[in-house]
């Protein structure tokens, strides 16, 4: 299975939460959004903790839009309301087809357009 990880899965990864650790292993391919690039490194980071982030997204893949990545947003965003950032991630884990790991209760209500997984 090929994973796309939201945001608060990353964070949870990196704190070391063994249900998203175990689920996160066992995964074929591990990527991340540019916008979850953006968010590890801007929301209330800690300096200790951003040397983490640093060398997990110098481990890491990361997806950055092209001209398909909008147009699926904004079928997305127009179809669930989601945050902008939001309805990003959801439209590249649907355009490159990975199943998005996400705590997100928003997006999981919301997933008729991608494939989700909560893995707490």
């Amino acid at each position: 299975m090929n994973i796309l990880l939201d945001t608060n899965i990353v964070i949870y990864f990196l704190k070391g939460v063994r249900k998203v650790v175990e689920s996160v292993s066992k995964a074929d391919k591990v990527v991340i959004s540019f916008i979850t690039e953006i968010e590890l490194q801007c929301y209330g980071v800690l300096p200790n903790e951003l040397k983490k982030i640093k060398s997990f997204l110098k481990e890491i893949e990361i997806l950055y839009p092209d001209k398909t990545t909008v147009r699926h947003t904004v079928n997305i965003r127009n179809k669930t309301s989601l945050k902008l950032p939001d309805a990003i991630i959801c439209a590249q884990s649907k355009q490159h087809n990975f199943v998005l790991f996400t705590n997100d209760e928003r997006i999981l209500k919301k997933s008729e357009e991608f494939e989700v997984f909560n893995p707490l």
